[in-house]
C-alpha cells in the first residue's frame, strides 16, 4: 500500500499494488461527543460540553457528565441534574434495617450510539432537566392560643434562601416566649418511605434557635428565621436531597396574664332555638364551659315571642345548647287581620355557605317586570329553601341567608319571572313557588265520614302511617292548604 499525488488534479491517491483503491474502509477508534444541556420546561440551553472521548470502538454508549461534577451544578437554578429521573420512586432505601438512611445518588444517564454511523456531523446529543418542586419553609408566630404573624419562604434547589428580614414578633415587654410548645412537622414529595416527621419541645427549640444564636434564649434578632433555617442548610443553600420538602415551624408567645386553662374553658358558639317559625340560630355566643348564660331570642319583624331571652348550657365538647322553645304570635293590625309586614328572621346558618356572600339585598329593586300585591301564607317543608331578590328585572340567589325547615311565612306581593312565580316575604326577598306549600289560617271544625279510617297526609303531601281519623269524628283546624 502506498500514496501517490497527482500534481496536475491536486490529489492523493492511495495504490495497492500499482493499482488505485477507490473504496476505502474504517472502524472507530475514539471520539468526541457534544452534549446540549436543557431545560425541559422552557426549552432554554443552558451549557453544553465536548465530552472527549466519548465514543470507543469497543463500547455502544457512554456516560454524560452531570453538570456538579463539571462544577456547574449552579447552573440548574431548581432542576435535578442529569439523570434518569423516576419520580415515583427518586430515593430508595440503602438499608431495609434503617429506613431513614436514604440513599439519594442519583443514576448515571446514559447515551447510546451506532459505532457504524457515528461520525463528525452526527455526534449531537440534548439532555433535558427536569423541573424540581421547591423547597418551602412556613413559620407560623402564636400570641396567647391564636395566629399572630405567618411568613412564608419558597426556594428551588440549587440556590439560596433569601434572608428574611420582616418577621413580626409580640412585644417582648407583655409576652413571653414558651419554647416548650416550640414544635415542626416536615413532608417530603420525593421521600415517600419517610412519610410526615414532626419535633416539638424546648430540646427541640435549643436545636434551631439557641445554639445558632449563640445561646440567647429566644429568637428576638430580626432574621432569627434565617437562624432556623441554617439547621437544615448549609450556608441557606437548599441542597438536592431538599428537593420538594415542606416544613412548618410553629413558635408560641404567652401575654403576663394569659391563662391557657382559662382560654380553653371559654366557647364561642351558635345557639339554635327551636320554635313555631321554625329553628332560630343566634350567632357567637361566648361564656365558659360549665355556664348557663341568657341568649337574647332573635326578633321576627311582625311577630312577637314569647319571651325575650333563654337559658343555655355551655358544654364540654365546646357546643351552646338550650331545651327551651319559643313562639311567636302574628301581631294583629287595626283591623284585626294579620300584619302586611312581612317576617324577617335570623335563618339557620346555610349547610353550604360560600365564601364570597353576596351583599346586602337592594331595597329598590327594578320596577320591571312589575309585582302585583297579594297577601297570604306560605309554608317550608323538609329542605332549607332558598331566597332570591329582584335585580333590574331578573332574580338574583342570595347566598347567605335561607328559610329554615318546617317554618310558616307571610308574604304580600308576588310576580313572574321567566316562566317562574316567586313570592315575596321579606323587604326584597323572594321564594320560588314551586319550593313552598300556600295555605290560608281558619279556625273551625272538620268531621271524617262514614269511614272506618280516614288517613292524614304531612304538609309535603305525605302519607302519615302511624296515625289517622276514625269514622264520624271531629278536630279542631286552623291551616288550611290552598
Amino acid at each position: 500500500m502506498q500514496l501517490q499525488y497527482d500534481d496536475n488534479t491536486q490529489t492523493l491517491s492511495l495504490l495497492d499494488d500499482s493499482k488505485k483503491v477507490n473504496h476505502i474502509t474504517y472502524e472507530l477508534i475514539n471520539g468526541d461527543a457534544n452534549v446540549h444541556y436543557v431545560f425541559k420546561d422552557t426549552g432554554e440551553e443552558i451549557y453544553q460540553k465536548v465530552h472527549k472521548e466519548a465514543f470507543e470502538s469497543s463500547e455502544q454508549d457512554f456516560t454524560v457528565k452531570r453538570l456538579e461534577s463539571l462544577e456547574k451544578g449552579y447552573l440548574l437554578k431548581g432542576h435535578f441534574d442529569a439523570v434518569s429521573i423516576d419520580l415515583d420512586n427518586l430515593a430508595n432505601v440503602a438499608d431495609p434495617l434503617r429506613p431513614t438512611d436514604i440513599s439519594f445518588e442519583e443514576e448515571p444517564l446514559v447515551k447510546e450510539f451506532d459505532r457504524d454511523k457515528i461520525n463528525k456531523d452526527n455526534a449531537e446529543f440534548t439532555v433535558k432537566l427536569e423541573k424540581a418542586k421547591p423547597t418551602t419553609f412556613n413559620l407560623n408566630v402564636y400570641l396567647d392560643g391564636k395566629i399572630f404573624s405567618k411568613q412564608s419562604v419558597t426556594a428551588d434547589i440549587f440556590t439560596k434562601i433569601p434572608k428574611q428580614t420582616d418577621e413580626k414578633l409580640p412585644d417582648p415587654a407583655t409576652a413571653k416566649l414558651n419554647n416548650n410548645k416550640t414544635y415542626t412537622d416536615m413532608s417530603y414529595s420525593y421521600f415517600p418511605q419517610m412519610g410526615v416527621s414532626t419535633m416539638s419541645g424546648k430540646a427541640f427549640h435549643q436545636t434551631i434557635f439557641d445554639v445558632v444564636n449563640n445561646g440567647i434564649d429566644e429568637p428576638t434578632t430580626e432574621d432569627f428565621f434565617n437562624q432556623a433555617l441554617k439547621y437544615y442548610t448549609l450556608d441557606m443553600r437548599v441542597r438536592f436531597m431538599l428537593a420538594g420538602r415542606k416544613q412548618n415551624i410553629y413558635i408560641y408567645y404567652e401575654s403576663d396574664d394569659y391563662s391557657e386553662e382559662e382560654a380553653n374553658s371559654t366557647v364561642t358558639s351558635n345557639v339554635h332555638i327551636n320554635s313555631n317559625l321554625g329553628l332560630q340560630t343566634v350567632l357567637n355566643v361566648t361564656g365558659k364551659k360549665g355556664e348557663t348564660v341568657l341568649v337574647k331570642v332573635p326578633q321576627i319583624e311582625g311577630y312577637k315571642p314569647d319571651k325575650e331571652t333563654v337559658k343555655a348550657k355551655i358544654n364540654e365538647d365546646g357546643t351552646i345548647t338550650t331545651d327551651e322553645k319559643v313562639k311567636y304570635y302574628l301581631i294583629e293590625d287595626d283591623e284585626g287581620s294579620g300584619s302586611t309586614k312581612p317576617p324577617v328572621t335570623t335563618p339557620e346558618p346555610n349547610p353550604n355557605p360560600t365564601s364570597n356572600p353576596n351583599p346586602a339585598p337592594n331595597p329598590n329593586p327594578a320596577p320591571n317586570p312589575n309585582p302585583d300585591k297579594m297577601n297570604g301564607f306560605v309554608g317550608t317543608m323538609k329542605q332549607y329553601v332558598k331566597l332570591y331578590q329582584l335585580e333590574k328585572g331578573q332574580m338574583k340567589l342570595i347566598t347567605n341567608k335561607e328559610l329554615g325547615k318546617h317554618s310558616n311565612w307571610k308574604f304580600d306581593q308576588t310576580i313572574k319571572v321567566n316562566g317562574k312565580i316567586y313570592y315575596r316575604v321579606a323587604t326584597n326577598e323572594w321564594v320560588d313557588a314551586k319550593t313552598v306549600y300556600r295555605y290560608q289560617v281558619e279556625s273551625g271544625i272538620v268531621e271524617t265520614k262514614d269511614k272506618e279510617f280516614t288517613s292524614l297526609v304531612s304538609s309535603d303531601a305525605k302519607l302519615i302511617s302511624n296515625r289517622g281519623l276514625g269514622a264520624h269524628s271531629s278536630c279542631n283546624t286552623t291551616v288550611l292548604p290552598t
